[in-house]
Order: C-alpha cells, then sequence, then structure tokens
C-alpha cells in the first residue's frame, strides 16, 4: 500500500510595506503640561481621561489619579522635541542614524519602539499623511 501525501493549506503572505507608517507625522499630546529637568530630561504630565462610572459617590469611595507623569529617558526627549508636527518618523529615523551611527534599520527599530511607548502612554500621536 502506497503512503498517502500530506495535504498543507495554502498559506497567503502579505507584504509588509513600511511606506506609511514613515509617512506619517508624530505630534505632541498638547494637553500635556511639560517640566524640564536640570539634565535636559523631559518629565510630562498627561491628563487622564475618565471612565464612563467615573462619577460621585463612586468616586468619593474609589480615588482614581487624574494625570500620569511620564519620565522621558535621553532618546524619548529627543523624540518628544522632534514631534512638532514638522518631520515625517522616517526623516527623524534618519536624523537618529546619522546623530548615533547606525544604519537606517537600526535607528528604526529603536525610535519605532519608542515611538510605540510614547504612543502607549498617550504623550505622542500619530497624523497619518493623506495625499
Amino acid at each position: 500500500m502506497g503512503a498517502k501525501k500530506a495535504v498543507l493549506p495554502h498559506l497567503s503572505v502579505q507584504q509588509v510595506s513600511w511606506r506609511k507608517m514613515l509617512e506619517a507625522t508624530p505630534l505632541r499630546n498638547m494637553a500635556a503640561s511639560v517640566y524640564r529637568e536640570k539634565n535636559g530630561l523631559v518629565v510630562l504630565t498627561v491628563p487622564l481621561q475618565h471612565p464612563w462610572w467615573q462619577f460621585p459617590p463612586i468616586t468619593w469611595v474609589i480615588k482614581l489619579d487624574t494625570e500620569r507623569k511620564v519620565r522621558l529617558d535621553e532618546i524619548g526627549t529627543e523624540l518628544w522635541e522632534q514631534s512638532d508636527g514638522s518631520r515625517t518618523v522616517e526623516e527623524i529615523i534618519e536624523a537618529f542614524s546619522v546623530r548615533y551611527a547606525l544604519t537606517f534599520h537600526e535607528a528604526r527599530l529603536s525610535v519605532t519602539g519608542h515611538l510605540k511607548q510614547l504612543i502607549q502612554r498617550s504623550v505622542l500621536v500619530i497624523q497619518q499623511n493623506i495625499e
């Protein structure tokens, strides 16, 4: 008796394009209060949105934070300063690659990782450039 051949399901692979992300523009959260420490690093106070259920008398019992403090490291501070709406992510990556003597792809990994954290902490937002 002959052995049966295993039939593998057809896998479709989508090509990932970095183009949209590279063309996007990071913007600062304008509601954040900015404090610069003596060492030059930035500390931001970001107001938090209240959950739908946060109202008295619940807030009399459960005290929720109304703001979050975010202390940025050196790279985070640089990203904050460069995220003024005049530069795309690609331009910021290129500047980092020159400043830290990295390849574009090494700089992209570092910058996009930091951008992701800053977006998750509500420090930055990304504006998709539509043309």
